[in-house]
């Protein structure tokens, strides 16, 4: 049960990832540099949904791992920038760099997901930012 659970959760991670490279390659069919601009944004996105949860568990007093505090000279502002960054943003540029770009792993996943939504990419996109803009307003 657990297994089936986990099977479709990577099926739609992957759809995701499926829909972002060909939304992003069928707008910019020349850009030479995609795989380096879907990593980051998309893993942006990634650190964005991410943080939302870690926000909302810290709202609802739920323990979890507390985040790290950087001091900078330059204000609050990049200090909270610069943690997700570093807390959330590259561990997951890392993660799906090797789940899907290395030795073109994506090449096999358009294989072996033929029938991927584009749609959703851009569904889960606009999910996270707008979630992103109602915690900003509530919290």
């Amino acid at each position: 049960m657990i297994i089936v659970k986990i099977k479709q959760m990577n099926n739609i991670y992957y759809r995701l990832w499926l829909g972002a490279i060909y939304n992003f390659k069928k707008r910019y069919p020349k850009d030479h540099h995609w795989r380096m601009t879907v990593l980051i944004i998309f893993s942006l996105l990634n650190a964005l949904n991410l943080w939302l949860i870690f926000s909302w568990l810290e709202h609802f007093k739920v323990p979890f791992i507390h985040s790290f505090c950087f001091n900078t000279l330059f204000g609050i502002e990049l200090n909270g920038f610069w943690a997700l960054i570093i807390e959330y943003a590259l561990p997951l540029v890392v993660l799906n760099y090797l789940l899907i770009f290395h030795h073109n792993r994506y090449d096999k996943l358009i294989v072996k997901y033929k029938d991927y939504q584009s749609k959703y990419a851009y569904l889960y996109s606009f999910t996270v930012l707008l979630f992103a803009m109602i915690t900003i307003i509530v919290l």
